[in-house]
């Protein structure tokens, strides 16, 4: 479960998630928009740089998160994923989830981020961006919540027991254990 193109993922949750709280059964959006915010890892204020090497995010958008990086003062531990409320989501924009902490993404990269003292409009021609684009090309997009459950899936279905009722059992002890020990091999 995981998409070709790790650039737009931040984008593309946060419409997702706009779409949801826009839906005209105001109850079916409500309840699949509070389970979609809960997987918001990609507009996380450490992972929403990766909409600036997104050829899809206008220039205005991209001024408008470099603002943020360069003056909105990130937290400390910053949360993993954002928290979105899904009665403000319509109001929200990539850089609104961007801070200090941005900046972490395109350093880690490790083209150098001179190139975010330079208007977006410009980037197409600097060194340090077109490498650090084509490094997040590289990087693969997954859904956690839905891998771990298809591997789950995976490699207990049938290799343990064919009895229903115990496998049922089983995966929920294998899951309550994935999430007491989450580093267990």
């Amino acid at each position: 479960m995981f998409a070709h193109c790790s650039t737009s993922a931040p984008a593309t949750d946060l419409a997702l998630l706009k779409a949801l709280a826009a839906y005209r059964d105001k109850e079916i959006g409500r309840a699949s928009g509070k389970v979609m915010a809960r997987h918001m890892w990609y507009v996380s204020e450490e992972l929403v740089g990766l909409s600036l090497f997104d050829e899809a995010t206008v220039v205005e958008e991209k001024r408008a998160i470099v603002s943020a990086m360069q003056q909105r003062l990130g937290e400390k531990n910053p949360p993993r994923r954002a928290d979105v409320a899904l009665d403000a989501v319509e109001q929200r924009s990539l850089a609104s989830f961007a801070t200090t902490n941005s900046v972490g993404l395109v350093t880690a990269l490790g083209a150098g981020h001179d190139f975010l003292n330079v208007d977006p409009a410009e980037w197409s021609g600097r060194d340090d961006y077109t490498t650090a684009r084509r490094r997040t090309r590289h990087l693969r997009v997954v859904n956690d919540f839905a891998e771990r459950g298809v591997a789950l899936i995976s490699a207990f279905c049938g290799a343990i027991t064919r009895d229903e009722e115990q496998r049922q059992h089983l995966l929920q002890v294998v899951e309550r254990h994935r999430a007491l020990y989450p580093c267990a091999k």
